[in-house]
């Protein structure tokens, strides 16, 4: 789940795949996850997992598709977006980087991620609740809640 924290690190200029990291870092995957669950929560922000420096946070929603500011998609199936260098992912893993997508960034970049929102280096992906759209939406939609539960209504 989300945090109110604000992660937010500095990367150089270069390659980078941005994404759900369970899709590029396979070998690693079992390391990650004892570091990314070492406390009683998920250790987000920039970590170090065998030498490779990667930026990952919660969804605000955990697994889904997400799309950034360019249209581009992100499917989510651990709960978690992240950056890694493609020169720090596996070299069994570069003929099939799907689940994201490789950004070249010209100049020294930040990352940020808070509520669901990120920013990779201009790259924003909102994964957050949008009370606006929710709101019209269930609004604008009769579910039948109410005949639901009185069908399921007993005396005892």
């Amino acid at each position: 789940m989300a945090r109110d924290t604000l992660y937010s690190a500095k990367f150089p200029a270069g390659s980078y795949w941005v994404g759900d990291l369970c899709y590029v870092m396979h070998p690693e995957w079992d390391e990650f996850c004892d570091i990314m669950f070492a406390e009683d929560d998920m250790v987000e922000g920039e970590l170090t997992v065998q030498n490779k420096r990667i930026f990952l946070a919660s969804t605000a929603y955990g697994d889904g598709t997400y799309a950034d500011n360019t249209g581009r998609s992100y499917p989510v199936d651990a709960g978690s977006l992240g950056i890694i260098a493609v020169e720090n992912i596996a070299e069994s893993e570069l003929p099939d980087l799907n689940g994201g997508h490789v950004i070249e960034f010209a100049e020294d970049f930040t990352v940020t991620a808070q509520h669901g929102r990120f920013n990779f280096g201009g790259i924003l992906i909102d994964t957050g609740y949008d009370e606006e759209y929710d709101e019209g939406y269930l609004d604008d939609h009769d579910y039948g809640y109410d005949d639901y539960e009185s069908q399921y209504e007993t005396d005892y």
